[in-house]
């Protein structure tokens, strides 16, 4: 699966954004490639591919919202392995 997290402005730390999501992220979970990609006006955004049991996303999706600074989440891919 690929999310998408959204920062609230363009002066968030990106960098430490992903180090606030591998440390919260549920046991079970497998974090895997994160990128920083630019969205607009100078805003970016966070994708992360991550692999997960047959679950639903929902707590992984609150979780990361959760986190300061992060205005929402979003899923860009679902698959299944």
């Amino acid at each position: 699966m690929t999310l998408r997290i959204m920062p609230e402005d363009a002066t968030m730390d990106m960098e430490a954004l992903k180090e606030k999501v591998t440390h919260v992220v549920p046991g079970g979970i497998q974090v895997g490639r994160m990128e920083i990609v630019p969205v607009a006006f100078g805003l970016q955004a966070l994708k992360v591919a991550v692999v997960m049991e047959d679950a639903s996303p929902d707590e992984l999706e609150h979780v990361l919202s959760s986190i300061k600074g992060v205005q929402r989440v979003e899923i860009e891919q679902l698959g299944r392995l």
